[in-house]
């Protein structure tokens, strides 16, 4: 039989700066599984374009729709109130209630990696130099993006960041 915590560590986070504490944590509570933490991984909805202007022109479009749905489940959050091992759950839904969906896309587009091949590189690096090596799972399909779109952005990333991110 597979141990809890044997395997994979789940952590939402809404600022990288926090994981850090937060591993140290996770850390403490997979001691008696883990000799060795495994590292975290991180999960981002990746859209890699080499035009450096797309960032700022086509981003918010394009992660607008998976935000729409997933903030408004999120914020209607009341339905976990009282329930055992659910308070984050219902303080997130708070916090998404009290910035609304603006503030919610700025702080997911600020948390994860996009852009061009230099900008993924250069957020993944500041990761790396915040928590040490890491795993990554990114998506490349989300949104309504449409296939020819994403195969073109998972193409980019595997020509332009993967080797960069193997010599670390």
């Amino acid at each position: 039989m597979t141990k809890p915590l044997a395997g994979v560590t789940v952590l939402e986070v809404a600022a990288w700066t926090f994981v850090p504490a937060a591993g140290a944590i996770l850390a403490d509570l997979g001691a008696d599984v883990h000799e060795t933490p495994p590292p975290p991984m991180t999960a981002d909805f990746v859209f890699c374009h080499g035009d450096r202007q797309w960032r700022r022109r086509r981003a918010r479009s394009i992660w607008r729709p998976t935000w729409k749905v997933f903030s408004s489940t999120t914020k209607h959050g009341e339905h976990f109130e009282g329930m055992a091992r659910y308070e984050s759950h219902t303080a997130g839904a708070d916090a998404l209630r009290r910035m609304g969906n603006s503030g919610f896309l700025d702080g997911f587009l600020d948390a994860t990696a996009y852009g061009t091949p230099e900008q993924i590189i250069a957020e993944y690096r500041s990761r790396w130099d915040l928590l040490g090596p890491f795993e990554m799972a990114p998506a490349f399909r989300f949104g309504g993006i449409p296939f020819h779109e994403a195969k073109d952005s998972m193409q980019l990333f595997a020509a332009e960041v993967l080797p960069e991110l193997h010599r670390w």
